[in-house]
């Protein structure tokens, strides 16, 4: 936790104690706020114990964490939450939820969200494949990247022993199947392809919904008896990339371009911004430096 007396003079951003953090999304307690703050790459993080430059996994949260017990009234019943939720949504907030190995504070509030995305799911895929209209190849194209890009997510977090980031990709997945059955602009073939995807990874995490949907969609035999999904990097890869511009080490603008650009066509793009122009103002950089790794190009006058 900041306090008010520890805040660098000048610093504009957001101090306070961190109430929760779910990867760079913070919840963050400033007095009697509390705000929602994503930790941006470029992001200048300060923690008053750690000297030097922060990483946004060094923050922790605190948490008012009560230890269970019956003398104090707070146990929490796992039979009557299955009974009231079903197996598959108490299953998955407690992948979501916490870290795996510590646990946390019960959240009677927090599991509405698994509650909503798991009913979403079973509404989207009962409706079924939208009729195609528009760009429908690009549509195809961009729901099989979200598929095949929550492939590599779930499959990490479930090496990690990180279910949270892998019930979060699976929601991510779910929002493009959504996305596509607003605006129509997907294939059949390229709609049940990402069906059958989001549901052999929801497979370990909800198992009974799963199996049931996997009969939905016609499939034949368990899909608790079928490979996990083979990740396709080209299916994954996307199109166009942001880049982050930075004049003297702060950002100044973000740009838009091929995911395949080269460095010189980098370099020449975030000069041309006319954001970056008016800090320049007629003046040569003395370096320009592209880093492919971190989306940054940064410019140094």
């Amino acid at each position: 936790m900041i306090e008010p007396g520890q805040v660098p003079p000048g610093f504009q951003g957001v101090y306070g104690e961190i109430v929760r953090r779910t990867e760079n999304i913070l919840q963050v307690q400033n007095g009697n706020a509390q705000v929602t703050v994503e930790v941006l790459p470029e992001a200048q993080i300060i923690i008053p114990e750690v000297p030097g430059t922060a990483r946004v996994d060094q923050l922790r949260q605190h948490l008012e964490i009560q230890r269970m017990s019956k003398s104090r009234g707070n146990v929490v019943n796992p039979d009557e939450l299955v009974q009231q939720y079903g197996a598959d949504t108490v299953r998955a907030y407690l992948m979501f939820a916490f870290d795996w190995m510590k646990g946390g504070p019960w959240d009677s509030q927090g599991i509405q969200g698994v509650v909503r995305w798991l009913r979403d799911v079973w509404e989207v895929v009962h409706t079924g494949a939208p009729i195609s209209h528009g760009d429908v190849e690009a549509g195809s194209r961009q729901l099989l990247r979200k598929a095949h890009q929550a492939i590599a997510k779930v499959e990490d977090g479930m090496q990690r022993f990180s279910f949270n980031t892998a019930v979060a990709a699976l929601m991510e997945l779910k929002n493009a199947l959504v996305k596509a059955q607003r605006e129509g602009n997907v294939d059949a073939q390229s709609w049940h392809e990402a069906v059958r995807i989001m549901l052999l990874l929801m497979a370990p995490v909800t198992p009974f919904m799963a199996e049931e949907l996997w009969a939905r969609e016609g499939h034949s035999f368990s899909v608790h008896q079928q490979a996990f999904p083979t990740f396709d990097a080209a299916l994954a890869a996307e199109d166009e990339i942001t880049l982050g511009v930075q004049v003297n080490g702060k950002v100044r603008d973000r740009i838009t371009v091929p995911a395949t650009i080269s460095a010189e066509d980098a370099k020449a793009r975030a000069l041309a911004s006319e954001a970056v122009q008016r800090y320049l103002e007629g003046k040569t950089p003395r370096k320009v430096i592209y880093v492919p790794k971190n989306g940054l190009v940064n410019i140094v006058i």
